[in-house]
């Protein structure tokens, strides 16, 4: 009987443990968890619109895991359901304070912290995975959150991860979801993060990986996000407030002139000298406007005549500029201004002459172009980057990323360099950029590789603001819209536009470009960040309008 009494004091002692709620947030928000019989959240509180959200039947977070995206039959969905609790700290950083909980799967021998995480001002909290498996295990997919939420919506749903269709290139990457009354916004700080609501209403927000993790590595999620808003039609407006603190760099206006407009590629170091003197003598001296923020050398600066595994990719044309721009940088400082690059990351523009000696080198080549995920053009393409920003260039216009308008092309064959591969579902002999290749069924291929991209540039993105903190980057041509690239970059330019309307008048430009802006936000109701936040703020930015039109310079 007393061994009984014992067993039973024991068992209330691990049940009062077990049972424990554990809560985490600030004056904004609130987030109540529970470790009983499974990890799960009781309650998030929206303190600023007095809202409370009460998950049910949720997951709490969801991993698929498998021996490889190319190995049928052996994916297996883990949710906190099939995960048992080891521990739970409490901890303190200098900037936060957060939770975690210990949890080990016994089938699979892995182990995963959940981390709950909050600022003592921030109107948003975060929560992320660290996940460490003892023997070796494919990670394909990870939801970070899955709660069922009553009130959760999705605004924007269309997915179109297209090969060859002009017009028609909407990954639906990267876009936040929305709970409507009680005012919150959710989403994963990665740019190609796939958010959505389900019918059931279940909000997940993660993304597809696909890559090997090894024995007792610890590979660390990016971190899910959920912002309060004190009214639900005000929850856009918070998110993009929750981007600005977030960003790599300020918003900034920036103003410039780009030889594109003068002449296309046939530019050289004495044309673009000459440009940088007319226009700031007609727009600054003549008419007092502030100096432009750059001056831009586009297309024509490269040299496609040389074999780029040799030396450098993008080496400079010597018989049309300074091979480090010395010339050229000068002539825009000297008018208090700086100097800017063109060039296209996949070789797409600009540089397709130079593929075929960089393929026979080994440079990873889906065609027509490069891997934007190849390890050894990436690696050489990051090089050069962060060469050219630490050399004093200021702006980067980068066109044509993961393809452009009317073409794009994926990684079929990754499995060589390391890249997720599902060569069971391809039909013999289909190409990156093959039509095929637009059927959905083939989305989950693509995606890894748009991820497995998007993570390089990323990475290289970095290391150019750490070697130039004035940095301004922009991503055109065959990029995809995510507000999340702002913790890269400063500017996405619009897809699905054309460079310009057709004719040449201010009105008709205007009245094109206020088009596509109806387009993206009213119809498709997609959620980016920087030109509407830029439309939105004019009066918190110091604008530096013309005194007077500057037409006709050239004549």
């Amino acid at each position: 009987m007393k061994k009984l009494l014992l067993s039973l004091g024991s068992f209330a002692t691990i049940l009062g443990n077990v049972y424990a709620d554990y809560e985490i947030g600030n004056k904004f928000v609130t987030r109540i968890i529970d470790d009983g019989e499974k990890l799960h959240t009781v309650k998030i509180i929206n303190h600023e619109a007095n809202k409370e959200i009460i998950p049910t039947k949720s997951a709490e977070f969801s991993i698929r895991v498998s021996k490889g995206t190319h190995v049928e039959n052996t994916d297996k969905v883990l949710t906190a359901d099939d995960f048992k609790v080891l521990n739970v700290k409490k901890y303190q950083k200098s900037d936060a304070k957060g939770i975690k909980f210990e949890l080990f799967n016994k089938e699979y021998q892995l182990k995963v912290t959940v981390f709950y995480e909050v600022n003592k001002d921030a109107k948003f909290m975060y929560k992320y995975l660290q996940i460490t498996p003892q023997k070796s295990i494919v990670i394909e997919k990870v939801d970070i959150e899955s709660l069922n939420i009553a009130d959760a919506y999705q605004p924007y749903k269309i997915k179109r991860i297209t090969a060859q269709a002009p017009w028609k290139w909407s990954p639906g990457l990267g876009q936040p979801v929305f709970t409507k009354d009680s005012a919150t916004f959710w989403g994963v700080e990665f740019p190609a993060s796939n958010n959505t609501v389900s019918d059931d209403k279940t909000l997940a927000c993660g993304y597809l990986w696909g890559r090997e993790v090894k024995a007792n590595t610890t590979y660390k999620t990016y971190k899910a996000v959920v912002g309060v808003a004190d009214n639900d039609k005000y929850s856009s407006d918070a998110f993009y407030e929750y981007i600005e603190k977030i960003r790599a760099r300020p918003l900034r206006l920036q103003t410039q002139y780009n030889t594109w407009f003068n002449g296309g590629p046939r530019t050289s170091k004495g044309k673009f000298a000459k440009s940088i003197k007319k226009i700031n003598n007609e727009l600054c001296v003549t008419r007092g406007n502030s100096p432009l923020k750059a001056y831009v050398i586009d297309d024509g600066w490269q040299d496609t005549s040389k074999d780029w595994s040799k030396d450098i990719v993008w080496p400079v044309n010597t018989k049309k500029f300074d091979s480090d721009f010395h010339t050229s940088l000068n002539n825009a400082h000297r008018v208090h201004s700086s100097l800017g690059l063109w060039l296209s990351p996949g070789c797409i523009f600009g540089g397709q002459r130079a593929i075929p000696k960089l393929k026979a080198a080994g440079y990873e080549s889906i065609a027509p172009w490069m891997s934007m995920a190849g390890p050894k053009y990436m690696s050489a393409l990051e090089k050069r980057m962060v060469q050219l920003a630490s050399s004093g260039i200021d702006y980067f216009k980068l066109d044509g990323v993961f393809g452009h308008l009317n073409t794009r092309n994926f990684e079929v064959d990754g499995q060589k360099y390391g890249l997720p591969s599902m060569p069971q579902i391809l039909p013999k002999g289909i190409k990156g950029n093959s039509k095929e290749l637009n059927d959905a069924k083939y989305d989950e291929l693509k995606t890894y590789y748009l991820v497995a991209g998007t993570e390089r540039l990323m990475e290289i993105f970095s290391k150019m603001d750490e070697v130039n903190p004035n940095i301004y980057i922009v991503i055109s041509n065959g990029a995809y819209l995510s507000s999340w690239w702002m913790m890269y970059v400063d500017s996405v330019w619009m897809i699905n536009a054309g460079d310009a309307a057709g004719g040449s008048s201010r009105t008709q430009e205007l009245v094109y470009r206020d088009g596509v802006y109806y387009e993206i936000w009213n119809k498709k109701k997609l959620i980016i960040q920087f030109h509407r936040y830029l439309i939105m703020n004019q009066r918190k930015l110091e604008l530096e309008k013309p005194k007077k039109h500057l037409e006709n310079i050239y004549t």
